[in-house]
């Protein structure tokens, strides 16, 4: 009996995974496409207080909203609600990891330090000092005494 109820509802089933899945869509295309972060922020705070407050209220803000709804009417808005705000919250997901790739892949490189040349004044007032010869490795040198030193 448990599997004909099954059956009888997976109609319902089916068209709410694909009401999910053309929202992930639609949604993923916008951010793509326009950039509308901002208003899909928007939109998901709304939608979620809404849904909490009916969570929360006993379904009053479904009541108030749709007046001369029916006990089944307001549980299937409930329903397509739920799939609105599952929607949204993988679209912030998604959109967070594309912000971070981007971040990531927009970081500076370290640069290698530049290296200049010493005359032989500095040398005398460094223990060590880095030189630059022609094939462009750095080399350190230790420091040398000058030739009238006793």
């Amino acid at each position: 009996m448990e599997y004909i109820k099954r059956l009888a509802s997976l109609d319902f089933v089916i068209f709410k995974t694909s009401f999910y899945i053309s929202l992930l869509l639609m949604g993923l295309y916008g951010l793509h496409k326009f950039n509308v972060r901002f208003e899909l922020y928007i939109c998901a705070g709304v939608i979620y207080t809404v849904s909490t407050l009916g969570i929360l209220s006993n379904d009053l803000t479904s009541i108030i909203f749709f007046p001369g709804a029916s006990k089944q009417q307001i549980s299937d808005n409930a329903e397509f609600l739920n799939v609105i705000k599952e929607s949204i919250l993988t679209l912030i997901i998604f959109d967070t990891l594309r912000e971070i790739i981007k971040a990531r892949n927009e970081e500076p490189k370290a640069e290698e330090p530049k290296v200049v040349a010493i005359n032989s004044n500095e040398r005398r007032n460094k223990r060590i000092c880095i030189g630059n010869f022609p094939h462009g490795k750095r080399t350190r040198r230790k420091r040398v005494a000058p030739k009238n030193y006793k």
